[in-house]
């Protein structure tokens, strides 16, 4: 029988764990987006039932609940592309240097498209004959 030591069982557990946590930090925001306007309706319905106005609260209660869940979600979102916006930059700076790209400085004329190119040309045949 084949022995494993602790080291050799738990690498690809950690593989496997770190990729379910990743997994279940972009897929919790159903379940907020779902259960936040039911459990704050809820809350809001046994508020009507005990202030005998119905439905108002129960409204009220899905609605925040909901504005809540789309608000959360939306921050989330924003950092998570602000995040992978700066791991881009400083992957193409690394790649490129640093002055490279129409955000990040001037690009080398070799380095530009044709069209760039065969456009600065026309623009300066133009400004030649004016």
């Amino acid at each position: 029988m084949h022995k494993t030591d602790a080291s050799q069982r738990s690498e690809p557990n950690s593989e496997i764990n770190g990729a379910m946590h990743t997994a279940m930090s972009f897929g919790n925001g159903g379940a907020e987006m779902v259960l936040s306007p039911v459990i704050f309706g809820l809350i809001g319905f046994v508020l009507d039932g005990a202030f005998d106005i119905r439905p108002i609260l129960t409204i009220l209660g899905v609605l925040i609940g909901l504005g809540g869940a789309v608000t959360n979600q939306y921050f989330r979102y924003t950092e998570r592309m602000a995040k992978l916006e700066a791991e881009r930059k400083a992957a193409h700076i690394a790649t490129h240097g640093p002055a490279t790209g129409p955000s990040f400085g001037a690009v080398p004329q070799d380095e530009l498209p044709s069209y760039v190119l065969a456009s600065e040309v026309d623009g300066n045949r133009e400004d030649e004959h004016a």
